[in-house]
């Protein structure tokens, strides 16, 4: 089964249209809010696909992650605490060093984070939002939007716990 841009691109590219779906389909791309995820395990195709309001890129070397994030511009990092190259609150201060990086949301995403509050897995560690692995779809939008969108509860957020602390 053909995606529908793949449908709508075909019966452009018949009737002479393809520059111009081409354009909007590019122009509609880079409206899309851009979210970086530094994880070197977890496999992120299924929850790419279950963001489609949102592009997507993955980096799964810490390292290269600045890099990365330089060329790919994210309005969002979802960072992974523990990486085999640095770890994530390292990564953090890094990107936090970049000029260009500075003022772009983190959100930590660890199996080693535990909430106080059983009705949401979004706390606070180091002054980041941090949401505890494994998470919903739904909890991940919910984190992304406050995050990206500028919205902020009116209770401030729950202070994590890590594990073995």
């Amino acid at each position: 089964m053909r995606s529908f841009h793949a449908s709508c691109f075909a019966a452009a590219k018949t009737s002479g249209l393809a520059r111009h779906f081409i354009a909007a389909y590019t122009f509609e791309k880079s409206m899309r809010k851009r979210i970086l995820i530094v994880d070197d395990q977890t496999d992120y195709g299924l929850l790419s696909r279950a963001l489609p309001e949102y592009e997507v890129r993955v980096e799964s070397n810490a390292s290269l992650a600045v890099a990365t994030a330089k060329e790919f511009r994210p309005h969002l990092f979802l960072l992974d605490m523990v990486m085999p190259e640095m770890h994530g609150t390292v990564l953090a201060e890094q990107i936090r060093k970049e000029e260009c990086l500075r003022k772009i949301p983190i959100v930590f995403v660890s199996a080693m984070v535990f909430s106080n509050r059983s009705e949401d897995k979004i706390v606070q560690i180091g002054g980041y939002p941090a949401l505890g692995k494994p998470f919903s779809v739904e909890e991940l939008k919910r984190c992304i939007f406050r995050e990206i969108e500028g919205f902020r509860p009116t209770e401030p957020l729950s202070p994590g716990v890590l594990a073995g602390s």
